[in-house]
């Protein structure tokens, strides 16, 4: 019996919007809690249409490789308690440096400040179309303390 290639194709435009719909869902989940944790400069990449791996990046900053591993920590916890979801993988957590989390249709970037100006992820996605996301009401404040802290640095 030969099957329908309308019906097929139609699921398949359901179940990939069901997916998209649910990945930008866990995109707002994650933001939320990466702002629990104060990070900042967040920025989200719908690479979708560019790879085959996931639907989008989302890339964080935190101050120092504490408050990265605190960011990833809250992440991966709130998720795994409150959503049920467990990331495919984790790198870099022990460092604190620059902390990758992968959950298939999201994955995270999350840097201490210093390395992800000098690794330049946010080039890498620059094709991508962007999510609008609002800057953290304190962000402002944390620049002024780096642009402080870089001014006032010991020569």
């Amino acid at each position: 019996m030969a099957q329908n290639p309308n019906a097929t194709a139609s699921s398949s435009t359901e179940t990939n919007a069901g997916t998209t719909s649910s990945s930008h869902k866990l995109v707002q989940r994650i933001l939320g809690l990466a702002s629990e944790k104060k990070a900042y400069t967040p920025r989200v990449y719908e690479v979708g249409s560019l790879f085959n791996y996931t639907d989008y990046v989302v890339v964080l900053t935190g101050r120092s490789d504490r408050q990265v591993r605190a960011i990833a920590e809250n992440i991966s916890t709130t998720l795994k308690l409150e959503d049920g979801l467990r990331p495919v993988g984790v790198e870099g957590e022990d460092l604190g440096q620059w902390v990758l989390m992968d959950y298939s249709d999201v994955v995270i970037h999350i840097f201490n400040a210093p390395v992800r100006e000098y690794y330049d992820i946010d080039g890498l996605f620059g094709e991508a179309p962007k999510l609008a996301v609002p800057p953290p009401e304190w962000e402002h404040e944390i620049k002024e303390a780096q642009y402080e802290q870089r001014a006032y640095a010991p020569i």
